[in-house]
């Protein structure tokens, strides 16, 4: 095949006839394989092999013996069954009539199979199809010289589309607001607002559902249609108040045998759906009959719906005209202020990789408890990793190492000064080829330069080793040697052990329902985001959880099946595992129970945005109604307005210590007392609690009627809110605000918004904690940022910045056992001012793991918006003893993003655990021994400045990326013509001449750069950075005279002014200096300072070419 056949292809397309598609076509090869039908819950799938390109593999999927193309669930199965034949594969599904295809694929990201489809059914041109067909396509010359990651990079190119529509949001919040002004009956502006957001998203909930054809007898435009009959029949403006509103608290609320004839009539065949999304919300409470919204509202907005395709197909949005849920996360961080709140929509990879490196360990530590054999060294579940090291190694770390049979990529194939510099620091320190010459796509990482690779070769052949050879065989290993713990985990349920091992998974995972026999409560693993947002973090705990639990079920049916099939009794395990079958069995759809039981076990949340928690809620919502693809088989929505909660996570409770602490007399003063008050509460606590359980129950039960489910929330919030009512009343006299003055006291409630957690989540919280804690705090600084209301009873006040006050909120809710994980601002960790983070959290009584990420440019964005470095940290508790372990401080161009989390995560085990103002950044032994050499010198520089001096060097003291400006004249500056000083200047007065040349030798230099980097902000450069720099007798005793008069001519020469426009300082030409091309003298400086420090060859080859691709730019790589 010379060139892609647009038209041939076209052809084979609309005639189904992919066998010629992708051999005629397309230019792959014949597939031979032969995969017997699968059978799932009674259809039967015949499975045709198409086409194979270097082991990537296509099959027809044939449809079951309804003649449609399988539900979102059975392909999820389907893939999994046909994995286990050919790894690589996709996936195309069509149905009877042959007017439908949906070509499916499931692509590798951020650790986890991510399904990725595009859909085309006969009536289309094809033209976007073809279009995506072409990127997948081969010539004759190409499939001789491909292997199967050229196929998947094609693929993953071919699927991955953009998925969000800019067009929507930015429509949408135009929209948001009409409807808005629209709405009557409602005076408080925070109540409108609130009360549009719950109306919109029931709205959109509609949408999704009445498009997949579960409203009105399978009437797509349900709710445009009714508007037109209510419009003709029932009066003007009577859409909301006449069909609306008993659509959401009649229909929707209620069984259709519950409702009258005449209600049935009006809204047609609708399901029961229950849920907190159709209850009716606090604003309907309050303001009751007094709400009205006019039918020219909803004629704007759903013209506006209409203007796109709405799907419920968990898949990649292939156009803008799609909408799908995961849409709504973007919606969310669009239309609300969350910046100004600190909040950043998190990127997926970041929320997965959090998300699997705490819920994973946690779950295999409780299976240890119970399984403690198959935990020792050399028992079933570290055999996994030894028996099979490659499966458990990303194949960004092993591209160019590991050939995909298994064997290494001999050392010989690599050109000669690559094998040179691997065995000789002096060969390669200064050798371009080695440190800036680009590796290629056939070995190479993008961007990656011969010294990555080598160091990325080293690595993987290392941790190869290590895994062969059994070493690794503690649960944090997984997390230390970044190895893919999702692969891993669903590894031990599915060949690690027996009904013992998968009996403490699914009790970790659901917690064990015998207990209730017991008179115990047992609760499955609990995640919290106690700034939940629109609910990122918890999808992506979501989407952890949700095929561990799907595998445990695979194994607890496969040894029931084996019971029955031999006719023995059920005893021990298989009894357990019968009886969650047997529950699982009364619901129609096992997908949709797998996941409601997430949403209301395993998942909570808390925001101080009312439309966010909804926005989250609704999301929710959507992932379990995509599930279902027959509206005779819609169970009742589960509600989860107790697991995501509205309040302000800092203000409030957080366990009974505080609250004795406020029922403790405060001067001698106290209005009540403390032996009467408490008794009480802890009753109260416990009814609530009790109340709670009950309640969750039924949510997972069968047949249970509205009215009962009706009832006992309304018992639940009363109780709830009498006990929240008590403590709002204790913590107003915190804060000196009398609760018997109403006007002073609503003020001060409504402004801080407080939510108890004690209360809140009393079962949880009283039992230790939660197990594992994710999110993105805010990143706002206190008082400064917040208005209002105050924060008091902190230790980390003094930070000045509320994710510090969430990450010791965070300290007290997690359980002793737990792990928490966040990504907050690297300023955390590195400054002065956060010393109370630092000693009383971060470094105590924990294993620390922290990431650090240069994440706002220089030399590219981790994700948009944010504007701070940013670290990642995770604290898993411990009794035992203290470890800290970190990364070098990573940087990424744009191209190497999507392997971030997967190739560049070393960690690096610290020897000290004490720290002053900042946790080093370590990331490997190289920068340990460098620091520590330098931390030997007993002088600090400032012993070496006074307060004037005539000897002076200039440096820049802000905007700090991969080189500092260091000069021996003041850099010229020019404001409004008129000739003065920067105050991004500072100076560095020094005692006589000898240190002036030594301080700007130091301060150019790779060495000083590296423990800058090391131990600071990495933004700022303070004269703290200058004055505690360690020097050594040794270092002062050299002279860089005349290597500084070369540098600094070279600096001078390689000056140039540039003109600026700032909106106040006006016209701005200043002397910017470009240090890098000044890398040949820097370099003589660092070999000179390493001789004085006694640094190996290794060490001083290190320092001459840390970060040197970032440092020296992209254009200095050489092809």
């Amino acid at each position: 095949m010379a060139a892609f056949n647009k038209e041939l292809a076209r052809k084979y397309l609309q005639a189904f006839d992919f066998r010629n598609l992708f051999v005629e076509a397309l230019g792959w090869g014949r597939n031979e394989n032969r995969i017997d039908p699968i059978k799932l819950d009674g259809e039967s799938y015949k499975i045709e092999a198409i086409a194979d390109q270097e082991g990537v593999q296509i099959f027809l999927v044939h449809p079951g013996k309804n003649g449609q193309i399988p539900i979102t669930p059975h392909r999820s199965r389907l893939h999994v069954q046909i994995r286990k034949q050919a790894h690589e594969h996709l996936l195309i599904f069509v149905d009877a009539k042959q007017e439908k295809q949906l070509w499916n694929w499931f692509n590798r990201e951020d650790g986890r199979r991510v399904s990725r489809s595009l859909e085309f059914n006969r009536q289309q041109s094809g033209e976007l199809m073809l279009q995506t067909l072409q990127k997948f396509s081969f010539s004759f010359e190409q499939a001789g010289n491909l292997n199967i990651l050229d196929v998947t990079g094609r693929l993953r190119s071919a699927f991955n589309k953009d998925k969000v529509t800019k067009s929507f949001y930015t429509k949408f919040d135009k929209e948001r607001k009409a409807f808005e002004k629209l709405i009557t009956g409602i005076d408080d502006a925070h109540e409108q607002s609130w009360y549009v957001s719950v109306m919109i998203n029931r709205l959109m909930f509609i949408y999704f559902i009445q498009k997949r054809g579960f409203l009105g007898n399978g009437d797509i435009d349900y709710l445009s249609e009714r508007l037109k009959y209510a419009k003709k029949n029932l009066g003007k403006d009577s859409y909301y108040r006449r069909f609306l509103c008993p659509l959401f608290f009649e229909g929707f609320a209620k069984p259709e045998s519950d409702r009258s004839k005449k209600m049935n009539e009006l809204l047609e065949q609708v399901p029961y759906l229950n849920g907190g999304l159709f209850m009716k919300h606090q604003v309907e409470q309050h303001c009751g009959e007094q709400i009205d919204i006019p039918d020219k509202a909803f004629d704007k907005l759903f013209a506006f719906f209409d203007e796109f395709k709405w799907h419920l197909d968990e898949t990649a949005i292939v156009n803008d005209k799609e909408i799908n849920p995961d849409v709504l996360g973007y919606i969310f961080e669009k239309y609300i202020n969350q910046k100004q709140m600190g909040a950043y929509y998190t990127k997926e990879d970041i929320t997965g990789y959090i998300s699997q490196n705490t819920i994973i360990p946690f779950i295999l530590q409780r299976m240890k408890e119970q399984c403690a054999v198959a935990f020792e060294k050399g028992g079933s579940v570290w055999k996994l990793l030894q028996e099979d090291p490659d499966r458990y190694i990303y194949d960004a770390v092993r591209k160019g190492v590991v050939n995909e049979d298994g064997g290494i990529i001999p050392e010989d194939t690599l050109p000669d000064f690559v094998k040179i510099g691997m065995q000789d620091p002096e060969k390669r320190m200064f050798e371009k080829r080695y440190n800036l010459g680009l590796v290629g796509d056939e070995l190479g990482l993008p961007t990656e330069t011969w010294r990555e690779y080598s160091e990325r070769r080293q690595r993987c052949l290392e941790l190869r080793e290590k895994l062969s050879r059994g070493d690794l065989h503690e649960i944090n290993d997984l997390i230390t040697y970044n190895l893919d713990i999702r692969q891993f985990m669903q590894d031990v349920i599915e060949l690690a052990g027996g009904t013992d091992l998968i009996k403490a998974c699914w009790i970790a995972l659901h917690g064990d329902h015998t207990a209730v026999h017991r008179g115990e409560v047992s609760l499955g693993i609990t995640v919290l985001d106690p700034t939940v947002g629109s609910g990122a973090f918890l999808f992506a705990a979501l989407n952890v959880l949700q095929p561990l639990y799907d595998a445990c079920l695979n194994r607890m049916n496969d040894y029931v099946s084996d019971k029955h099939a031999a006719g023995k009794p059920f005893l021990g395990d298989e009894k357990f595992f019968e009886q969650v079958l047997d529950n699982i069995a009364q619901h129609p759809n096992r997908e949709y129970f797998i996941l409601k039981s997430i949403a209301v076990d395993n998942l909570y949340g808390v925001d101080i945005m009312d439309e966010a928690c909804e926005i989250c809620k609704l999301r929710l919502f959507l992932k379990l109604v995509a599930q279902i693809d027959d509206v005779g088989k819609i169970e009742p929505l589960p509600d989860i307005d107790f697991n995501i909660r509205a309040g302000n996570s800092l203000v409030g409770f957080a366990n009974e210590m505080d609250v004795k602490r406020a029922l403790q007399p405060i001067g001698g003063n106290a209005s009540f007392d403390f032996e009467d008050e408490l008794p009480a509460i802890k009753d109260a606590a416990s009814n609530v609690d009790q109340q709670y359980r009950k309640y969750r129950n039924l949510q997972v039960q069968t047949g249970v009627s509205a009215l009962v489910f009706s009832d006992e929330k309304e018992k639940l919030i009363v109780a709830l809110s009498n006990l929240t009512n008590k403590l709002n009343q204790y913590l107003a006299r915190q804060y000196k605000v009398d609760p018997d003055n109403t006007v002073e006291y609503l003020k001060w409630k409504t402004k801080h918004a407080p939510f108890h957690w004690w209360a809140e989540f009393h079962g949880i919280v009283s039992k230790g904690g939660f197990d594992v804690v994710i999110g993105n705090p805010p990143y706002v600084e206190y008082p400064r940022g917040i208005k209002e209301y105050k924060i008091i009873n902190y230790d980390t006040l003094k930070c000045g910045n509320l994710y510090a006050f969430i990450i010791e909120r965070v300290s007290n809710l997690v359980s002793t056992t737990g792990i928490d994980s966040m990504i907050v601002p690297l300023s955390g960790h590195s400054t002065i001012r956060m010393n109370p983070l630092i000693n009383k959290h971060y470094c105590s009584n924990c294993q620390l793991f922290i990431i650090n990420l240069s994440a706002d440019a220089h030399p590219s964005v981790l994700f948009n918006g944010v504007n701070f470095r940013l670290a990642i940290y995770l604290r898993a508790r411990t009794t035992k003893y203290q470890q800290v372990r970190t990364t070098s401080y990573l940087k990424w161009y744009q191209d190497e993003r999507e392997d971030l989390f997967t190739s560049k995560i070393m960690f690096a085990l610290h020897k000290e655990h004490q720290y002053d103002n900042c946790i080093p950044k370590y990331g490997d032994r190289h920068q340990i021994s460098i620091d520590s050499k330098l931390k030997d010198g007993n002088l600090r520089f400032g012993s070496q400045l006074k307060r004037k001096s005539d000897y002076n060097v200039y440096y820049k003291k802000t905007g700090i990326a991969h080189w500092f400006t260091i000069t021996l004249e003041p850099p010229k500056y020019i404001n409004n013509n008129v000739v003065g000083n920067s105050t991004r200047e500072a100076v560095m007065p020094c005692k006589d001449e000898q240190i002036m040349n030594l301080a700007f030798a130091l301060f150019n230099s790779s060495l000083f750069y590296i423990y800058y980097i090391m131990n600071t902000n990495c933004r700022d450069f303070n004269p703290g950075d200058v004055k505690d720099f360690p020097i050594s007798k040794s270092i002062l005793e050299l002279n860089f005279k005349s290597i500084n008069e070369s540098l600094w001519n070279c600096l001078l020469e390689n000056s140039k002014m540039i003109p600026t426009k700032h909106s106040i300082a006006g016209s701005v030409t200043y002397q910017q200096f470009q240090p890098s091309r000044c890398k040949a003298i820097i370099d003589e400086l660092d070999v000179r300072l390493a001789e004085a420090l006694h640094m190996s060859k290794h060490e001083l080859d290190y320092i001459c070419n840390y970060q040197l691709k970032y440092r020296m730019g992209k254009s200095a790589l050489l092809s």
